[in-house]
């Protein structure tokens, strides 16, 4: 509305003006051209922390200080300018304000709850977690016979690692099956330490045989590297029976931990039938050349170490025939030894040895044999043991390499 005044003593013009003023007051800011400079400068003062806030709103963030200015901004306009309270711009500006503090209180409350639903979701992943390592922990490597854990402790033993693994198995479908929940073992500190104590001993199981593999093929190769050594030379001579049965068994105690047609155990047993096969070709050498030692010994005591040396094998084998007895060393020789009586080291004691060897040839199930013996007797703190012996070594001969008998 355009409002002009005019100075006039005329009672009609003094009353247009009047109207007028009236018609001004009445309508407040709408008929005013502009809003006083108070008004504007906090308006904009509002818009300046609005955008403030609407942006932190807008980035997931609560601004409750520049929402605060906003509200003391308009609370000043209201209190100081009140004819124009009612104005759009103003009405505007409370109107944002509002929605910014709802905004505000909107993001609190989901914030609260997104915390809320955290802490629930973080609960229940430790609960599993320690579930989790509850399982886990079972199969911790344990000595004790009956544990589940039995299987992880290091072992040499093929014959105790194969009877254990229906327990590593087991172990091992567990630790596979908490694998593919994609849990993170560093989620919870009891879960880490059951996770690396399964997978520990898991592969000290693992580790146990090819421990048990690596020894064998170690055993085999030497023997037959030696054997295809001896095979070349004018006098072969073969592995010792007694440590040959040894690798044999260490072989077999491999077939229990590996599956038959397995590429380790194809190779080991190729290895082993080689020595096997050169061991026998070098026996048959041996055997052919193999006599008795000259009977050497002239002391008193021949006559008594004979009989001894018949003694010690019909002891061992009734069965036997006799058939040459020889006392290969030509003398006695000595050995003093000062040692612990016992693995308490309770008492300690001189122990003197004099020994010879002996050769006896017998025949037994249709076989002509050598044992060679050694007689010896003890000496210990100067009281003398009686005389004794031991069989050492058994070998193939032919009966007619035998030496006349004299």
């Amino acid at each position: 509305m355009q409002c002009r005044l005019f100075m006039s003593r005329t009672p009609a013009k003094v009353l247009l003006v009047t109207l007028c003023t009236l018609l001004v007051l009445s309508a407040g800011v709408d008929c005013a051209a502009k809003l006083p400079g108070g008004v504007t400068s906090r308006l904009k003062k509002i818009n300046d922390y609005m955008t403030k806030v609407e942006k932190a709103l807008a980035e997931q963030r609560v601004n409750r200080n520049d929402l605060d200015w906003a509200q003391q901004a308009l609370d000043e306009i209201i209190k100081g300018y009140p004819d124009y309270a009612n104005a759009e711009e103003v009405r505007a500006a409370g109107q944002r304000i509002e929605a910014g503090r709802q905004g505000i209180e909107k993001l609190e409350e989901d914030k609260a709850a997104a915390k809320e639903a955290d802490a629930n979701a973080a609960k229940t992943a430790e609960a599993i977690a320690e579930q989790w390592a509850d399982r886990l922990a079972l199969y911790k490597a344990d000595t004790a016979e009956n544990s589940k854990g039995r299987f992880g402790a290091p072992m040499s033993d093929a014959a105790l690692i194969a009877a254990l693994k229906p327990h590593y198995e087991e172990a091992l479908a567990v630790y596979e099956e908490f694998l593919k929940t994609g849990i993170d073992k560093d989620s919870h500190w009891k879960l880490r330490q059951a996770e690396y104590d399964i997978r520990v001993s898991l592969e000290n199981y693992r580790a146990g045989i090819t421990r048990v593999y690596e020894e064998a093929r170690r055993r085999v190769g030497e023997i037959r590297d030696y054997l295809v050594n001896q095979k070349a030379s004018s006098q072969p001579n073969t592995w010792p029976k007694d440590q040959f049965q040894g690798v044999r068994a260490t072989v077999a105690g491999v077939r229990l931990l590996y599956p038959a047609g397995s590429k380790e155990l194809k190779s080991l047993e190729a290895d082993l039938a080689e020595a096997e096969a050169l061991q026998a070709a070098i026996d048959v050498i041996m055997v052919e050349s193999r006599g008795m030692k000259p009977d050497s010994f002239r002391g008193q005591e021949s006559q008594a170490l004979k009989r001894l040396a018949e003694t010690i094998v019909l002891d061992a084998y009734p069965n036997a025939e006799i058939l040459r007895i020889h006392i290969v060393s030509s003398d006695w020789t000595t050995e003093r030894v000062e040692e612990w009586t016992d693995t308490t080291k309770t008492a300690w004691r001189v122990r003197t040895t004099r020994g010879v060897n002996a050769q006896v040839a017998v025949r037994l199930d249709g076989q002509c044999l050598l044992y060679t013996i050694f007689l010896h007797q003890d000496t210990i703190d100067g009281a003398v043991n009686p005389l004794t012996g031991h069989i050492m070594f058994t070998d193939r001969m032919l009966e007619k390499n035998l030496p006349p008998a004299q």
